[in-house]
């Protein structure tokens, strides 16, 4: 008889649009900056970031990214082959 666990599915979780590229940001921010206080930074992150929103139909990618652009951390990694 087959074990019951082999026949279990897997669960499927829906993802809002834009929580990843946020996520990502706010991770990266948070790294960069290494506050002392992560709660109350996250929290002045968002705020920042809902005011910084002009537009409320802009993408949720472009809005984060741009705010980190704004905020000056923005980090680009170039990778260089040495022949």
């Amino acid at each position: 008889m087959a074990s019951r666990n082999l026949f279990k599915t897997q669960k499927t979780l829906i993802v809002p649009y834009g929580l990843r590229s946020w996520l990502g940001c706010v991770c990266r921010a948070v790294l960069l900056e290494d506050p002392e206080n992560v709660i109350e930074f996250i929290f002045d992150y968002c705020m920042g970031l809902l005011n910084f929103r002009k537009n409320p139909s802009m993408d949720v990618k472009d809005l984060t990214y741009l705010y980190q652009k704004n905020r000056g951390k923005v980090i680009s990694f170039h990778f260089s082959m040495v022949c």
